[in-house]
């Protein structure tokens, strides 16, 4: 009963994580959007910054109990680290598609992107956590976390000098990306990328803290210890992470090691505010929107990048599809930002209609 109970919490945080990536990544005008769901400009941070790491965290809960249910069945092992790579390539390739779907026109490729991350981060957490114990992984995150900081801060950047983390373009980890994939970028013409090579080191160490965090959902102790430590470990890691961003600020796009840890300690505090809720008395209505976008998340998060961008291509008249069922459902009787939250909030109910279709089936694609 103990990892029903577990294992729902985390579904429900996984849906709850990818109804929240939905939301914000698809408002009905890109200029018009609440302050909660627009990334942040650069520096400081919003709830939409959590969003993405908070569903990297969850791939390290994952590949914790994934790890321990093939341990259960030996008789039926295959070789770990091809499955591993097969899943990881598979994951990028399909980054690749999405990130740079439909292809139209003069294309410019972008090599990056929320699943190329994911790929990497997935393998090399399969790695560490198969190969090491939790006091290995607790140093590894925080030299990870502590280098980065010093490559970025400390390391001058050639042809602009000292590090200046309040520009963009002005930080090793912006020079490296310009220098090994120029164009193909997120921001080509500044030379950075959200989802760089060098910012993938803070992004793993979150995974790894979702392992972490998955071994201790798996110890054998009650359920109140469990929510307890969650608690007590997200605030720990909240506040460490909030006081490291008085010389190391926030920064979202740059995945600053301030952030990652404060996100972390959110994140914990969040799982752990899932697991109370799942064992209150008749709560499945509630949380089954949650549990049925976490089952297919990945399946989910491709489905409404692509159809978004579908919408938005499709010509009807002087206008796309987008513009004209925006402006004629919520556009003609409602105020810009709120038709632009309101068509966010449409769009991932759609989504959610996608997955209780699969759910009821019995359907989980595993990519």
């Amino acid at each position: 009963m103990a990892n029903q109970r577990r294992n729902l919490a985390v579904d429900v945080f996984r849906g709850l994580a990818i109804s929240l990536m939905v939301m914000v990544n698809n408002p009905g005008s890109y200029l018009y959007v609440y302050h909660p769901l627009r990334h942040s400009d650069w520096q400081g941070c919003t709830p939409a910054d959590f969003v993405f790491p908070f569903f990297l965290i969850i791939v390290g809960i994952s590949v914790t109990f994934s790890l321990a249910a093939r341990a259960r069945r030996p008789s039926k092992r295959s070789p770990l680290m091809r499955e591993v790579c097969l899943r990881s390539v598979k994951l990028f390739c399909l980054g690749l598609f999405d990130e740079n779907f439909p292809f139209l026109g003069d294309h410019q490729w972008r090599i990056p992107g929320v699943l190329q991350r994911i790929a990497i981060v997935y393998g090399l957490c399969v790695l560490l956590g198969h190969k090491l114990s939790g006091k290995s992984l607790a140093l590894i995150v925080a030299a990870l976390l502590l280098g980065y900081w010093g490559l970025l801060v400390l390391v001058p950047v050639p042809g602009i000098g000292a590090a200046d983390l309040a520009r963009p373009a002005a930080n090793i980890a912006a020079w490296l990306d310009h220098r090994l994939m120029g164009p193909y970028l997120f921001s080509p013409d500044e030379g950075w990328d959200p989802e760089g090579l060098l910012s993938t080191i803070p992004a793993l160490c979150l995974s790894l803290i979702g392992v972490l965090t998955g071994k201790m959902l798996m110890a054998p102790v009650d359920l109140e210890k469990k929510i307890n430590r969650l608690f007590v470990g997200g605030l720990a890691l909240a506040a460490a992470g909030y006081y490291w961003s008085e010389w190391f600020p926030f920064n979202r796009w740059l995945w600053t090691s301030s952030f990652m840890l404060f996100v972390a300690g959110v994140g914990l505090m969040v799982l752990g505010l899932c697991t109370v809720i799942t064992e209150w008395p008749r709560v499945s209505k509630v949380i089954y929107p949650f549990k049925a976008l976490g089952a297919n998340a990945i399946v989910i998060y491709l489905c409404s990048s692509i159809f978004s961008k579908v919408l938005y291509i499709l010509p009807v008249g002087e206008e796309n599809m987008h513009d004209l069922i925006y402006n004629f459902l919520f556009g003609s009787w409602l105020s810009t930002p709120n038709a632009s939250m309101v068509w966010a909030v449409a769009y991932t109910f759609v989504m959610f209609v996608v997955s209780h279709r699969l759910y009821v089936k019995g359907v989980v694609i595993k990519i």
